[in-house]
């Protein structure tokens, strides 16, 4: 019978894996000046959907989207709500895990618009395949309401 039932989980693990579940939701803006304001040729914003088993990347607005992959391995390490939220990036460059910091902003003072999200500034642009080392990356994802 316990052989039965490992055999049966071992089965159900292999062969039904995990569906994939939104958790995240947000948007990315991305520019050439290496700085959250003007003075930049290229400015990109896009929309951010992070799941239990992916970051997916998909241009909202821009001339042009630079990005050569679109969906990222991703996981979430820890969250404390109203605090943070601490995720891993997978980088294909060199198949390192990234780790990125979201500190909650109740109030959003410099759009106006991202209240209550978790926010990561000057995000290391060589995470994403196409961004140069030069440009701004800032992440912006709020927990996933269905």
């Amino acid at each position: 019978m316990i052989i039965f039932i490992a055999l049966s989980l071992v089965i159900i693990y292999f062969y039904f894996p995990d569906e994939e579940k939104i958790l995240y939701q947000g948007s990315m803006l991305v520019n050439d000046s290496g700085e959250p304001k003007g003075g930049f040729e290229w400015v990109g914003i896009y929309n951010l959907t992070l799941t239990n088993k992916y970051l997916r990347v998909t241009l909202l607005i821009g001339l042009g989207d630079p990005l050569d992959k679109h969906n990222y391995e991703a996981k979430v390490i820890e969250f404390v709500e109203k605090s943070y939220l601490l995720i891993a990036i997978k980088c294909p460059r060199n198949n390192s895990w990234v780790k990125i910091n979201l500190s909650y902003v109740e109030e959003d003072l410099i759009w106006g618009e991202f209240n209550k999200y978790y926010i990561a500034y000057y995000v290391d642009p060589t995470i994403f395949d196409g961004f140069a080392s030069h440009y701004y990356v800032e992440m912006r994802l709020k927990p996933y309401v269905s």
